[in-house]
C-alpha cells in the first residue's frame, strides 16, 4: 500500500497561484467564512469550492492556480446536512460544490444548481461510461464525476484473527459492545438490507421496516453503537472498536498509519458511493467554475489526485497511471464479479426519505435508550436533529 500518511490539517490555497500551508485542528467557521469572502473581493479572480476537507492534492490545486490565473479558496463541511445548510444560507457564495449522489438528485430536484455546459468540459470524454448517466442526474446535465467508492468493513486484525467476509460480522454476540455504525442513514439502512437479503435500492416499505426492527435490536445496550466517520476511526486505531462500518478510502488511509487495521467488501455487495462537481445556481464565477472542473478531469489530473487520496477514480483515461498498488487493492477497485453485487443509493423518493427518516430516528431512539431528543449519545443527539429538519437524507465522505 502506498507509503503515506493523510495529514490532519487541511491545506489552505490562498490567491494569486501562491500556496500556503497551515495546519490547524478544529477550524473556526467565521475566520473561514471571512477569509473567504476576502478572497472573492479583491485582487484576481477567485472561485470558492465547499467540499468535505482533504480532498484534493496540494499540488493539484497549486498547478491549476498558476495554469488559469484563477485562485482557489475552499470552504469545508462535516457532514451533509452542513453542506446544505451552507448552500441555503449564502447560495451565491460557492462555485463548486462537492456532492454525494443522493444530495445531487435532491438538489437538482430544487433547482439549486445551474447546468453545466459541456462545451466548457472536453475532459467529460475520459469518463468510464459506468459512472455517467446514473439515476441521480441523468444525462449529466448538473455533475461531473469526481472520485467513487463503496461502503465496507474495517476490523481490527489481532482482535478478530479470522472475520467472516459478510454484514453478519458487525452483528455477532461476541463482538457485543465493540462494533461501530457511521451515522449515516443510507449506510447503516443498506448495511441491513443486504444482512437481510434484500436490495439496496429497495422501495418497498415492508423491507425497509424489517431493516428498521432489525436494527433497533441490534443497537440497544450499546450492542452496537453509532458515531461519526471520525469517531469511528480514532475508535478502530485505539482498540475501543473491533469491527466497523466505514467508507473504502477511509479504511485504506487508516490502515497505512495502523497495520493491525483490515478491510473488506462483504461478500453480499455494498452500496456505491460517488462524489460529484456541481455549480450552484447563484454562482458569480461560471467560467471559472467551469475551467476548474475540466482541469480535474484530465487525466494525468484525475490520476494524481486518485494516488494522493488513494481513492478510486471514474477518469477511465487516467487508470493507466494510477499507482500499481492502488490499482491492486481490490477494496478500492473491486473484481467485477464483485461491483456486480454493489448498487448505488436509489434516487430518493419523498415517500423513502420520510419513511427512512422516521426508521433511523427509532434506531437512534433504541441505540440511545431514551428519546434521542432528550439527550444520549452526542452524535446520535446530532443526527437526530438532523434528521427532525429533513436534513440527514444521504451519506458522508
Amino acid at each position: 500500500m502506498k507509503n503515506y500518511l493523510r495529514p490532519i490539517s487541511r491545506f489552505l490555497i490562498l490567491m494569486g497561484g501562491v500556496c500556503l500551508f497551515s495546519a490547524c485542528g478544529e477550524k473556526d467557521a467565521a475566520s473561514e467564512s471571512d477569509r473567504a469572502a476576502s478572497s472573492r473581493s479583491d485582487g484576481p479572480e477567485t472561485i470558492t469550492i465547499l467540499t468535505w476537507e482533504e480532498y484534493f492534492a496540494p499540488e493539484v490545486i497549486a498547478a491549476f492556480e498558476e495554469e488559469s490565473g484563477i485562485g482557489v479558496a475552499f470552504d469545508y463541511y462535516q457532514n451533509l446536512g452542513e453542506m446544505n445548510g451552507k448552500i441555503l444560507s449564502n447560495p451565491g457564495r460557492y462555485d463548486v460544490i462537492v456532492i454525494d449522489d443522493v444530495t445531487l438528485a435532491e438538489m437538482i430536484e430544487v433547482k439549486q444548481l445551474r447546468e453545466i455546459e459541456r462545451e466548457r468540459l472536453p475532459g467529460l470524454a475520459n469518463f468510464s461510461s459506468r459512472y455517467l448517466d446514473q439515476e441521480f442526474d441523468p444525462g449529466n446535465r448538473f455533475s461531473v464525476p469526481y472520485l467513487w467508492g463503496t461502503s465496507m468493513i474495517a476490523y481490527r486484525s489481532d482482535l478478530i484473527a479470522e472475520p467472516e467476509e459478510s454484514w453478519n460480522l458487525l452483528w455477532k454476540d461476541e463482538y457485543a459492545g465493540h462494533v461501530a455504525l457511521m451515522d449515516e442513514k443510507d449506510d447503516v439502512f443498506a448495511a441491513a438490507l443486504l444482512t437481510l437479503g434484500q436490495k439496496i435500492d429497495t422501495r418497498s416499505g415492508e423491507e425497509i421496516e424489517e431493516a428498521v426492527r432489525f436494527l433497533e435490536s441490534k443497537v440497544r445496550g450499546n450492542r452496537i453503537e453509532l458515531h461519526s466517520l471520525e469517531d469511528i476511526k480514532d475508535r478502530l486505531i485505539a482498540g475501543q472498536c473491533w469491527a466497523a462500518l466505514i467508507y473504502s478510502g477511509d479504511a485504506a488511509v487508516i490502515a497505512e498509519e495502523d497495520d493491525r487495521i483490515a478491510y473488506f467488501i462483504p461478500r453480499e455487495g455494498a452500496p456505491i458511493w460517488m462524489d460529484s462537481f456541481a455549480i450552484p445556481r447563484e454562482s458569480g464565477h461560471v467560467e471559472g467554475a467551469h475551467a476548474f472542473i475540466d482541469f480535474i478531469s484530465r487525466p494525468e489530473i484525475a490520476a494524481r489526485n486518485a494516488n494522493f487520496l488513494w481513492y478510486a477514480t471514474p477518469n477511465e483515461k487516467a487508470l493507466p497511471m494510477l499507482n500499481e498498488e492502488l490499482l491492486a487493492d481490490a477494496a478500492i477497485f473491486p473484481l467485477s464479479e464483485v461491483l456486480d453485487r454493489c448498487a448505488f443509493h436509489p434516487r430518493p423518493s419523498e415517500e423513502r426519505i420520510e419513511v427512512t427518516n422516521q426508521g433511523m430516528k427509532r434506531v437512534l431512539d433504541a441505540a440511545s435508550g431514551v428519546p434521542v431528543a432528550l439527550g444520549g449519545n452526542t452524535d446520535a443527539v446530532r443526527v437526530s436533529k438532523l434528521i427532525e429538519t429533513g436534513e440527514v437524507v444521504g451519506d458522508a465522505r
